[in-house]
């Protein structure tokens, strides 16, 4: 059996994994602005982890249990695809693997 790329294990998990996330700028805070990835962003796998991150994107952009992470303006926010829309999530709900 071939390994399957990293990409391809992230974007099958994404797929399968569509969650509802909150509203852009809910909790008062304006969302970051929007990435525009015309195509799913190359993933790498963060060893020892079940992590994925963007390598060459200008934003950091982290995948992890079927929903995009990311850090702007020094708050957290979630989307479950990776162009947004972008909702704040809590410091606390932060996977912290």
């Amino acid at each position: 059996m071939k390994n399957i790329p990293s990409v391809m294990v992230a974007w099958s998990l994404f797929l399968s994994a569509l969650v509802s996330v909150p509203s852009p700028g809910s909790a008062g805070l304006p969302a970051p602005p929007p990435l525009l990835v015309p195509a799913p962003p190359l993933v790498v796998l963060i060893p020892g982890t079940y992590v994925y991150f963007a390598p060459d994107l200008d934003a950091d952009l982290i995948f992890y249990g079927g929903r995009w992470y990311r850090p702007y303006g020094g708050r957290w926010y979630v989307t479950s695809h990776y162009n947004g829309p972008w909702g704040f999530v809590a410091p606390k709900k932060v996977p912290r693997v």
